[in-house]
């Protein structure tokens, strides 16, 4: 067990000891800072690392398992179950240009739904 170094009472501190103790303070924010700055670099290089890890992924089985889920949980959101599993998985942007595709395939008259009377 280690003990704590004698502390100087307030009333005691030379000055130079008192511009010692700030100096040391002043050098210590600027470490934490340091580490927090990399710690924050770190993070985000993680991130995209994963991001990338997650892109090479077979998303097809994980997929299937939350749409199963949707549906099992919530039976109302069947009909949403597919988008809100593409949404769950982070492909929104893929899953987006999907649908803006079938948007597109629908106005140019290739919808071949009629409506009942």
């Amino acid at each position: 067990m280690t003990t704590q170094p004698e502390r100087i009472q307030l009333d005691d501190l030379t000055s130079d000891q008192l511009d010692q103790l700030y100096a040391d303070r002043d050098r210590y924010e600027e470490v934490v800072g340091e580490m927090n700055e990399k710690a924050i670099d770190l993070t985000r290089r993680i991130a995209e690392l994963e991001t990338a890890a997650a892109s090479e992924v077979d998303r097809r089985p994980l997929h299937a398992r939350h749409v199963a889920a949707l549906t099992d949980a919530y039976p109302d959101l069947r009909h949403a179950a597919d988008h809100i599993a593409n949404l769950i998985l982070g492909v929104r942007d893929e899953h987006v240009r999907e649908l803006e595709q079938r948007v597109a395939e629908l106005t140019a008259g290739q919808c071949t739904h009629q409506p009942t009377p």
